[in-house]
């Protein structure tokens, strides 16, 4: 009987879903298959199951949302990479997001992600653009492109 209940435990705890690291240079991003190369725009999904999913900016995030394999619902956390701050993932639902042309994010489309509302404000002194939150820029995401 014990060993049955360790087995349990076992399993509730490798179901748990959490984040993992980008390994930039070693990922292949989910959407588009490319290298994840940039450690300022590397992005992640985990589901509720536990599935991780990793991309190489903002744009192959929501495209693969837009899709509709997995929705939003479904997903434990959704991480971006702050500009501000490489290589640690941050709440995506709680982030801001720069379109800025004089700012190339790895897909083309001109995104950068933020963690904080400050962060995109200076960035935008340098850059110029348009800041949106997580919301605004799902509404908005089709015509940016």
């Amino acid at each position: 009987m014990n060993k049955l209940i360790v087995v349990l435990l076992l399993f509730l705890v490798a179901c748990q879903p959490k984040q993992k690291e980008i390994e930039y240079g070693h990922d292949e991003c989910h959407y588009c298959k490319m290298m994840i190369m940039e450690n300022q725009y590397g992005t992640e999904l985990v589901t509720n199951k536990a599935k991780i999913y990793k991309f190489d900016s903002v744009e192959c995030l929501i495209d693969f949302f837009k899709n509709g394999d997995v929705k939003e619902s479904d997903a434990a956390y959704i991480l971006i990479t702050s500009f501000d701050d490489p290589g640690k993932l941050k709440e995506a639902r709680s982030s801001f997001y720069l379109h800025s042309k004089k700012l190339a994010s790895p897909m083309g489309m001109y995104l950068t992600a933020f963690e904080t509302e400050d962060g995109a404000l200076k960035a935008k002194e340098t850059y110029g653009g348009k800041i949106y939150n997580w919301e605004m820029l799902n509404r908005n995401f089709d015509s940016l492109k």
